[in-house]
């Protein structure tokens, strides 16, 4: 594989500034998309704004009253690009249609599957550091829609020294 080199902001709470500043990120739970990880917004110009997503995710998902938004390089050589790659995306279908064959058969409630399952895989498979992923984050409003209202570029950082250069970046308070 080649190596990927991204900038990537991390919206958070202001009270994290000092933890992430000295002892690094805490990563979420394995419940979170993509698994457990560290994750980024990805600045795909001009169709979304990696600060304004990560911004946009703290006051408005997370209802943080005070928020910051750290940005960081992300490099690796192990990855699985959703975003750019038709072989990483060929392996995805592949594997989620794999496991998707294996759940039915099993007879679990078809509602209990999710990509979350097929990222888990892959990245244990194949050792990977991380996940760069196009996201719909647009909401329907009481109907199914094809059309990209919201689009998003995250990443998931599996393993934290992938991240360089870690700055605050903007903090809705003086520091």
């Amino acid at each position: 594989m080649d190596n990927m080199k991204f900038i990537g902001y991390h919206g958070t709470n202001v009270k994290n500034i000092d933890n992430i500043c000295n002892c690094g990120y805490n990563f979420s739970g394995k419940k979170e998309w993509f698994g457990k990880g560290i994750y980024f917004f990805e600045d795909l110009m001009p169709i979304t704004n990696g600060f304004i997503e990560a911004k946009s995710w703290a006051v408005k998902v997370k209802h943080f009253e005070s928020w910051a938004i750290f940005q960081a390089e992300i490099e690796s050589d192990s990855f699985i690009d959703l975003v750019c790659d038709n072989d990483h995306k060929q392996l995805f279908r592949e594997t989620r249609d794999f496991l998707f064959r294996i759940h039915k058969k099993s007879g679990k409630d078809l509602n209990e599957f999710s990509d979350r399952v097929v990222y888990d895989f892959i990245s244990k498979e194949n050792n990977i550091e991380l996940i760069r992923v196009p996201v719909n984050a647009g909401k329907y409003y009481g109907y199914h829609s094809p059309v990209i209202m919201k689009y998003q570029v995250q990443i998931c950082v599996k393993k934290s020294d992938c991240i360089k250069n870690n700055i605050l970046y903007k903090s809705s308070e003086k520091l």
